[in-house]
């Protein structure tokens, strides 16, 4: 199966300091990262309960829940 991202952070708002310098090393070393602040762009005007749901159990090979 194909993939979209190798793995997608899921985060409360106040880990976003920690989270963010995940995702970062993440992509530094090649992972396809979803963190929402990459795809800002694409979540506007979606229904984000919808958008969310289905990148974590369609678009992703792992789901990591911080």
């Amino acid at each position: 199966m194909n993939f979209d991202y190798d793995v997608a952070l899921s985060f409360a708002g106040e880990d976003r300091i920690y989270v963010e310098q995940v995702a970062e090393i993440l992509h530094a070393i090649g992972v396809r990262v979803f963190y929402d602040r990459y795809v800002e762009d694409e979540l506007w005007g979606k229904d984000l309960y919808t958008h969310l749901d289905d990148v974590y159990q369609n678009k992703c090979e792992r789901f990591a829940d911080l």
